[in-house]
This record gives structure tokens, sequence and C-alpha cells, in this order.
């Protein structure tokens, strides 16, 4: 958390500073606004409250060196709380792009980024580089951009990438109102019909169910990396 508030401080500066450092041109700043709120009809009562600010600045040094980020400004509020709660304030995307500066058939992505490989839209098995986010249940196929180093060479008519994540970043999961779903509660008493025209009320024992997380450790041996070859 401390260092996504480094990050994000280090991007809303860069966002305040650089028209000064470089002028207007180059710098663009745009953004969105999600307003989403959901209704349980049955029990009256708000289900999803989401108000999201999205900014995205960028800047472009010339067609070699270009900078991309968005940040998230929001409040989300849920019947049930999460296992983990939401930051308010989040550094989704913020990477270099240097295209054909070290070479002129290789680019480079450094930073925090989304990387999507594949073309299905939702069920996508080959886009597994970034961990999905399952928060918002029914905005199925959201992944979380991670830190990661994209490089992509162009040769003979074919892209090379190649992806190196440093360290794991787990999956979201939703709030404790989907715990049924997958979590469905045993009857504590039932009766069973016995041969002979009578019957057996049983008292049953409730399910006991414990969680335990096991993450890798934050060390470049546990690294994740990727290749990919395509045509042009």
């Amino acid at each position: 958390m401390r260092n996504a508030r480094i990050a994000i401080l280090g991007v809303l500066s860069f966002v305040w500073f650089a028209p000064v450092a470089y002028g207007q041109e180059g710098l663009s700043v745009n953004g969105s606004l999600h307003l989403n709120d959901r209704v349980n009809l049955r029990r009256g009562k708000f289900q999803w409250q989401e108000y999201r600010l999205a900014l995205k600045p960028s800047y472009e040094a010339g067609e070699k060196v270009k900078f991309r980020s968005e940040v998230w400004v929001r409040e989300l509020r849920t019947a049930m709380p999460f296992e983990t709660p939401a930051n308010r304030l989040q550094l989704r995307e913020a990477y270099l792009d240097l295209n054909g500066l070290l070479h002129s058939s290789i680019d480079i992505r450094i930073g925090r980024q989304r990387i999507a490989w594949g073309s299905a839209d939702r069920l996508n098995p080959s886009d597994n580089l970034n961990p999905q986010e399952f928060e918002d249940f029914w905005d199925f196929g959201r992944h979380t951009p991670t830190n990661s180093l994209l490089a992509k060479w162009y040769v003979w008519g074919f892209t090379l990438e190649g992806v190196v994540t440093p360290w794991f970043e787990p999956s979201r999961l939703p709030d404790a109102s989907w715990n049924a779903a997958f979590l469905p509660q045993m009857p504590t008493r039932r009766r069973f019909s016995m041969s002979g025209g009578f019957s057996v009320d049983v008292a049953l024992q409730p399910l006991a169910h414990e969680w335990h997380t096991l993450r890798p450790r934050r060390h470049l041996s546990d690294a994740t990396d990727g290749v990919r070859l395509q045509r042009n």
C-alpha cells in the first residue's frame, strides 16, 4: 500500500509539473466517470454502490518515448464486506514505452501494465498474465495490471514477445454475499424415512471451514515469465 501511494503521488506530481518543465505539448489528461448503483428488490437495500473517477495522464516525448498511466479515485460500498477492503485510491497503470530507442526493431514497455494475450471476449484461457478480478462478479473478465517488463522484437515478418513479472499478485475475490454460492450452508437437522413407516430425526454437525492464504515470496527467483510468437 505504501509503494502504491508513492507511485500515485509520483503520477500526480508528473501531471502537475510536466506542463511547467516541458510545456503543454505532448501532455494530455483524460478520463471517465463511472456510477453504479444496484438494488436488491427483495430486501429493498443497495447491494452495490460504486462511484469511480478514472484519470489517465500521459506524456509523449517524441515518437520513441511515451508515458501512460491510469489512476482510480473511487468510493465503494457493498451489502457485505470484503476480506480485504478496497482502496479508495488505486494506481491501475503507470508504464514507460521505449519504441525503437535501444534498437530500431525492439520495443520495450516497463512499469505497471495490463498485458492481454489472445482475442477471445470475457473467457480467454491465454489471457493469464494479469490476475483476474472477481471483486465485481457481474464485471467478469476484468484483470489487475501488474508490475512487468514487456519486450517486442520485430523480425522476419514475426513479432516475438517476452514478459517478466518479478512477483506474484493475487486475484481479488468477491464480497461475503457470494459465500453461499461456493460454501452452501448445511441444514442442522434432517429427517430420514425408514422402512416400516417410521422416520428418524437426526441432528447434523455444522460444516466447519478455515481459510489459509499461501502466497509466493516476493523474490526474483519466484518471478513469472512468458513468451509469444505471432505472425505480423
